[in-house]
């Protein structure tokens, strides 16, 4: 099954990486607050996602991004470049 990592942004310019296999739900969990660090906020917006031919890539890009301050700010540097949003 393949996985996805998203960016969202919400109204504040605060942003949360993540990963998952149904973009849409995901997304619709973060703004009905069902999600810890997201549920400060309901104005969730899908900026930019990666796919992957399995979660389990996806979780391991995931984790990279979240350990590693270049892979984070290069992931930051091609969502500006190619927003979904």
């Amino acid at each position: 099954m393949s996985g996805f990592v998203y960016l969202l942004e919400n109204e504040f310019g605060e942003r949360y990486v993540g990963s998952t296999t149904n973009l849409k739900r995901r997304t619709e969990e973060h703004n009905s607050k069902r999600s810890n660090y997201t549920k400060r906020s309901s104005q969730w917006r899908l900026i930019y996602y990666e796919r992957f031919d399995t979660i389990e890539q996806a979780r391991k890009y995931e984790l990279e991004i979240k350990r590693s301050r270049f892979k984070r700010d290069k992931f930051y540097q091609k969502a500006e470049c190619s927003s979904v949003g």
